[in-house]
């Protein structure tokens, strides 16, 4: 297992925006997170990175695992501009035909 999100629960007000979420990812695992916008899947990236907290439920990380993260929009001030672009490669460095257009999360040892 290199990721485990158990009953994982996130509200802004009385919305609820994530309830009861529960997955493990196991090595070698290829996984998706697709919903709507509003669904809640920029969130739940950013629970696991430990940048929000969940107002219930809990985040296991296996020892010696390695999150990469690219948020979907960077935070920047001043006259500096935002460029992102992942090149087209792979976490290893290698060719991908996927282009990423959101919050983008690799998991791995």
């Amino acid at each position: 297992m290199i990721l485990s999100c158990h009953n994982i629960c996130k509200a802004f007000g009385t919305d609820e925006i994530l309830k009861h979420v529960s997955f493990h990812i196991e090595e070698h695992e290829k996984t998706a997170v697709v919903g709507i916008n509003g669904a809640g899947k920029s969130t739940l990236l950013r629970i696991i990175m430990g940048e929000e907290s969940a107002d219930e439920g809990e985040v296991t990380i296996s020892r010696g695992a390695t999150i990469g993260y690219l948020a979907q929009q960077n935070m920047l001030s001043g006259s500096q501009s935002s460029c992102r672009s992942d090149a087209g490669l792979d976490r290893d460095g290698r060719k991908s035909a996927h282009h990423g257009t959101g919050d983008e999360s690799y998991f791995g040892k």
